[in-house]
């Protein structure tokens, strides 16, 4: 069974169509050069969402892949695996006790930059509305 996952044209990262980042950098420089020339002011709001994944919560992320279509014998386990997720920090010759982690998204894993599609493509829906 193939899972597509669309995501909006106006996303270039992580992409498999090659659309690198010099891309995007053109069509801003064209959209802001369209409004100015039509006599418009254009103002540019770049957001650094890097942190910003780091404090996804799964309580948001997993349903919406669910919203998205995903089956849910595919989002279940996952749900599931980052639910077991623990840690506990080390501090000279001690260990603190360890806690559940409820927020972010592995970003060694090979799931990573699927996840992370998914969550810009929610921000971009969110800004376009």
């Amino acid at each position: 069974m193939v899972i597509m996952l669309s995501t909006s044209s106006l996303q270039f990262g992580f992409k498999k169509m090659g659309r690198p980042t010099r891309h995007a950098l053109y069509a801003l420089r064209r959209t802001v050069e369209y409004f100015v020339r039509n006599g418009s002011t254009a103002n540019v709001a770049p957001l650094d969402i890097r942190k910003a994944f780091d404090n996804v919560r799964h309580t948001k992320l997993f349903p919406k892949l669910l919203d998205l279509g995903l089956p849910p014998g595919i989002v279940e386990p996952l749900a599931v695996w980052y639910g077991g997720c623990y840690a506990c920090v080390p501090w000279r010759l001690c260990m603190s006790a360890c806690f559940s982690l409820n927020v972010g998204v592995r970003q060694d894993g090979i799931l990573y930059p699927v996840l992370f599609t998914v969550y810009v493509n929610i921000i971009i829906l969110k800004l376009q509305q």
